[in-house]
């Protein structure tokens, strides 16, 4: 907590030093008014590159990277009686690590076990009082990591059964934080709008998450002979540095 209350500290004290900078005196009535955001919901694919523990005890299926999607809000915490460039909100992701297949040798059925990190918690994020096309932000966050293990039934499009069958899991959770940086184009409302105007803009982040230890199935440990199972489980730390392209509404 320590350091979340650090970090959003920094970021109002730079947010301030750079406002006193763009304000020139002499001339303020004639600066061109800030359009500040007063809230966004944001859509987007994710990568990750996990943090070196995480990488060795989780070996992703597609290399050095995981990929996933991410996606959050914000809001004013002020509503409409006054604009804030600090705005807080809610922030959610996932990522996939890959999957391992196993086949039982005395029944044939084969068997599938996939592997997810999740991450939700509250995020405060400040958009700098930067003039131009650009909406520059930086942002804290802290949540919960939860690590996804699953084994299922492996389904293929000739197989007779709707839905898959869930065999066994394991779901453990974790408490993280982190920050992160990011930017998009900003547009400015008509002169004549009565009321603030919804925008969409393409988006970039580039954000590292801390996660203390998880527990998950070990990958490669899965076993299963006449219908007994058996794997074995493993820690390991949740921390990985995230970038995000996506859509973003303001």
């Amino acid at each position: 907590m320590k350091n979340i209350i650090t970090i959003c500290a920094a970021l109002l004290i730079m947010n301030m030093s750079l406002f006193a900078q763009q304000v020139d005196p002499d001339n303020y009535k004639l600066e061109e008014p800030i359009n500040n955001i007063s809230g966004y919901f944001y859509l987007g694919l994710e990568t990750g590159i996990p943090g070196g523990q995480l990488k060795q005890n989780l070996k992703s299926d597609f290399g050095e990277v995981t990929f996933g999607f991410s996606s959050g809000l914000g809001l004013n915490p002020f509503g409409k009686k006054r604009e804030s460039p600090l705005l807080f909100g809610i922030d959610f992701s996932i990522h996939t690590f890959g999957r391992d297949k196993t086949t039982d040798p005395v029944t044939d059925i084969r068997y599938k076990t996939s592997y997810n990190k999740f991450f939700v918690g509250p995020v405060a994020r400040i958009y700098f009082p930067v003039r131009g096309k650009l909406a520059i932000f930086a942002e804290g966050m802290a949540g919960a990591h939860v690590m996804n293990s699953r084994i299922k039934i492996d389904q293929t499009i000739f197989d007779n059964n709707e839905e898959e069958i869930l065999i066994d899991s394991e779901n453990d959770g974790s408490l993280g934080y982190g920050f992160g940086v990011g930017l998009h184009t900003r547009k400015q409302d008509s002169s004549d709008a009565e009321f603030p105007q919804a925008h969409a803009s393409f988006f970039m982040r580039l954000s590292y998450l801390s996660g203390d230890r998880s527990r998950h199935i070990e990958r490669g440990s899965v076993s299963v002979i006449d219908d007994v199972l058996t794997y074995r489980t493993a820690y390991t730390d949740t921390g990985l540095i995230q970038l995000t392209l996506g859509v973003i509404l303001y």
